[in-house]
């Protein structure tokens, strides 16, 4: 009997230990998941897009990244992965522990030049729309290759340091863009034309002049100017037939 009372005592223990800890958890984990990620974009003062929690694209540099970090929750942004990926360049990849955000952001010369934000689907391209005017460019391609095929849909603003990704419902169609569509990932660069957007984007994978060759081509052959909601060309980049 007296065996019975000390382990339901112990197990009550546990219990109660256990529900103390989720309560500090709550109180001390930040509120930056799901869409607090991206809590300044809609924000008339302070951080203003393309600054992202006090960095900005162009003017932070690799230390202000390393001194954001370490005042970061642990608890809750625990995955934390650096990768260098080309000459002078590195990503720094943060996953949410109690979400499905995620966060990268790429710097060169230790200057940050790049933050791509992943996020739950909470911000629609019509509240962007109506918040930041019409996108200056968009790119809808249906990539065909040997064994696999993907839609890409983006849209751009590349004067405002913003470019926004959705994963629209393809039983829908992909041959329109709607207000409804659901943002999968957001951009953050230094405000310019479209050249400078992509070198920012892509300087991380390969050396300058092959960027610039590269958005030279991406540009010619798959930006279109935006032009509204509702139908859109869709440009079909067929691997097969590029060969």
């Amino acid at each position: 009997m007296k065996q019975f009372l000390r382990t339901k005592m112990a197990f009550f223990l546990i219990i109660i230990a256990l529900v103390i800890i989720a309560v500090i958890a709550i109180i001390t984990v930040p509120a930056f998941g799901g869409l607090e990620i991206d809590s300044g974009l809609f924000d008339s003062e302070g951080c203003k897009a393309p600054c992202w929690h006090g960095l900005t694209p162009g003017q932070s540099t690799s230390k202000d990244v390393d001194d954001f970090l370490a005042n970061l929750s642990a608890y809750q942004w625990a995955e934390r992965d650096t990768f260098v990926l080309g000459v002078g360049c590195k990503s720094i990849l943060i996953h949410e522990n109690f979400g499905v955000g995620a966060v990268d952001f790429y710097a060169v010369d230790d200057h940050l030049i790049f933050i791509k934000s992943y996020h739950p689907k909470k911000i629609s391209l019509g509240e962007i729309v109506d918040h930041f005017g019409d996108p200056e460019y968009f790119k809808a391609v249906l990539d065909i290759g040997v064994d696999y095929q993907s839609y890409i849909l983006e849209v751009y603003y590349p004067q405002k340091g913003l470019g926004f990704e959705f994963i629209p419902d393809q039983e829908k169609g992909i041959d329109r863009i709607e207000p409804d569509m659901m943002v999968s990932a957001i951009h953050y660069f230094e405000p310019g034309d479209f050249s400078s957007y992509y070198l920012s984007r892509y300087s991380c994978f390969t050396e300058k002049a092959g960027v610039i060759l590269s958005g030279q081509t991406e540009i010619k052959n798959f930006i279109q100017e935006w032009s509204g909601f509702g139908k859109i060309d869709v440009i079909i980049n067929d691997e097969l037939q590029n060969k």
